[in-house]
């Protein structure tokens, strides 16, 4: 089940490629949007929606693939989804939070529309295109579950992976809400990902392109191989800092409402991001031009979508996610 919060506006909006994106907000002022982690759907941000909204504008979405969003059909970019979105919504300019997956997203789409990006907070995420090598603890149970999965055996991955992203914590009905998000979204675990175009070139190599104010938040439980990510992203892009989160894990998360997350978005990051970047008049006219090349079925072919192979559907290894800039499950 996918419900809707009580009092929060929803709908759908039509993007690039025959995608239906699912959103919902609430209230007034700077706008801030929520992208969701692989795993789960837009209902992550539970806890953050209706402190956000109290002095806010705030947005959260299904990706493509999760939640109430149309399937995976064709090849699609997930960066031209969520400038589809914004345009929808009538949005020039916003503040992007994304946690894992989500937070690559959130970086690639500050490189390749920056002027639609007042500030960045990337919650346990890295570049695309980050080099870090593979952790062999955490690889060997990924491809345990991607093999558990393909088998047809997706309940018991689900399990692998939860075990990997968000070990049980001292809150068990915390704990029991992210189970049931997961398995709300088990079809996610057998799309075909490599249909997501990638960036090229990936972030890695151009953080230095990220002009937004930007929030790095790492986990401290998170595993061990995000840290080295995390510290890159971080050194990457000029003027970011970094936070860990004492006890958390790959997916911070609080039962109460006022969440770790609320909590990072300080005065000074509030601040900065609450005053229209000098580039919202190019964004303007970005996300129209976008809006518009949609309507009339003109997109500008992305470079590596002629490379783009079926392969796995799944890829479960972090820094390989990373790498890729997928956002599919796995992180």
């Amino acid at each position: 089940m996918t419900e809707t919060m009580a009092g929060f506006e929803s709908g759908y909006a039509d993007v690039s490629d025959g995608g239906r994106l699912y959103w919902e907000h609430a209230g007034r002022g700077p706008v801030i949007v929520l992208i969701h982690a692989g795993l789960w759907d837009r209902r992550i941000w539970d806890a953050q929606m209706e402190p956000f909204a109290e002095s806010h504008r705030v947005v959260r979405y299904d990706l493509r693939g999760f939640g109430r969003s149309s399937p995976l059909e064709q090849p699609f970019s997930a960066r031209e989804d969520l400038a589809g979105l914004l345009g929808a919504l009538g949005i020039d300019q916003a503040a992007l939070i994304g946690c894992s997956i989500g937070g690559g997203l959130a970086v690639d789409f500050a490189i390749e529309f920056p002027g639609s990006v007042s500030a960045l907070v990337a919650v346990c995420a890295g570049a695309s295109g980050d080099p870090t090598d593979d952790d062999e603890a955490t690889i060997r149970v990924l491809e345990e579950a991607e093999a558990l999965a393909e088998a047809g055996e997706v309940d018991r991955a689900i399990e692998l992976e939860l075990g990997v992203w968000t070990p049980p914590g001292d809150d068990p009905s915390v704990d029991a809400r992210i189970r049931e998000i997961a398995f709300d979204n088990k079809a996610a675990e057998t799309a075909q990902w490599s249909l997501s175009r990638r960036l090229d070139p990936p972030a890695f190599g151009r953080l230095g392109e990220v002009s937004a104010p930007t929030l790095v938040v790492a986990g401290e439980r998170d595993a061990s191989i995000m840290a080295p990510i995390t510290d890159n992203l971080a050194a990457g892009i000029p003027g970011a800092r970094k936070v860990v989160l004492p006890g958390a894990d790959h997916l911070p998360r609080c039962a109460g409402p006022r969440s770790s997350t609320v909590s990072c978005w300080d005065s000074s990051t509030r601040s900065r991001c609450d005053q229209p970047t000098p580039a919202a008049s190019s964004s303007r006219v970005a996300v129209r031009s976008h809006v518009h090349s949609l309507a009339t079925n003109r997109l500008t072919p992305d470079r590596s979508a002629s490379r783009s192979s079926p392969g796995k559907s799944r890829i479960r290894s972090i820094p390989a996610a990373i790498r890729a800039g997928a956002p599919g499950p796995g992180s």
